[in-house]
């Protein structure tokens, strides 16, 4: 979940954010609103559905010095869904989720090691083994520009399975996502997939473009593309998004247009 007006892509003193999707025929889908504070952190996240009754209520609390302390979702009808508590650092220090069934906690320490989980305040037992065996190895190079190549060699089951490479301009804003399977597959320039991204002045995504090639030989690839309206303060406030796919036969067809009324701190 995105905590301030950077991570939602705003700038500006906003005050409140009110986000609806729309399909290509104009029926709304839903909507979500966010509300910041002066400092743009947000502190209401709240969640509406396509008929309009609200749903979901989600609130945060932010120390003196920005850090998140506290963050709870409850349905709109009152009841609990999770509550987090953090340390100083901002790292999580207890989680509760709330069942019919009761409640699960898990506590941890100010690395992220779980200390202890509890159902019911009942403690259960630590899981110590994982059965995938799941890494993530990440390089990274990065340019005299500021730009980076990351390369991500994720394993399972002991064995490697993909090495995934991404190149970033200097604002560090994706250009392209390579996935290969394995290191022979990289040394040949073999893909199984490639995603390439490109972005207007304003550093919104126009387009992405998703390639790749079938286990029997076909080739495939998506295009979606983004046009964007936008208010005297350059935050988009309609976002058209058109997809191009040859295997549903769609040609510019609309999925969804998305729109935002931004209001603004005084």
């Amino acid at each position: 979940m995105k905590k301030n007006i950077r991570e939602d892509e705003l700038s500006g003193p906003v005050y409140r954010m009110k986000y609806s999707t729309f399909d290509e025929k104009g029926t709304c889908l839903g909507s979500q609103q966010s509300t910041y504070n002066a400092r743009g952190d947000l502190i209401k996240w709240e969640t509406w559905l396509s008929d309009g009754q609200p749903e979901k209520i989600l609130l945060y609390t932010f120390d003196n010095n920005g850090v998140l302390r506290e963050e709870t979702l409850s349905l709109a009808s009152g009841k609990p869904v999770y509550h987090n508590n953090y340390y100083e650092n901002g790292a999580l220090r207890e989680s509760i989720s709330y069942y019919e069934s009761g409640t699960w906690k898990t506590l941890y320490d100010e690395n992220g090691e779980v200390l202890q989980e509890l159902e019911n305040d009942k403690p259960v037992s630590l899981e110590t083994t994982d059965p995938y065996n799941e890494q993530w190895d990440t390089t990274t190079t990065v340019a005299e520009d500021g730009s980076k190549t990351e390369k991500v060699y994720y394993s399972a089951y002991g064995d490697l399975m993909d090495i995934t490479v991404r190149a970033y301009n200097p604002r560090q804003q994706l250009l392209e996502e390579t996935v290969y399977k394995g290191t022979v597959a990289l040394g040949q320039g073999t893909a199984d997939s490639v995603k390439t991204f490109r972005y207007d002045e304003h550093g919104q995504l126009t387009e992405q473009i998703s390639r790749r090639t079938w286990s029997d030989g076909t080739p495939a690839q998506t295009i979606f593309r983004y046009h964007h309206q936008y208010d005297e303060r350059h935050n988009w406030i309609e976002k058209t998004e058109i997809m191009n796919n040859h295997v549903t036969g769609f040609q510019d067809k609309i999925q969804f247009i998305r729109r935002r009324e931004i209001e603004y701190h005084p």
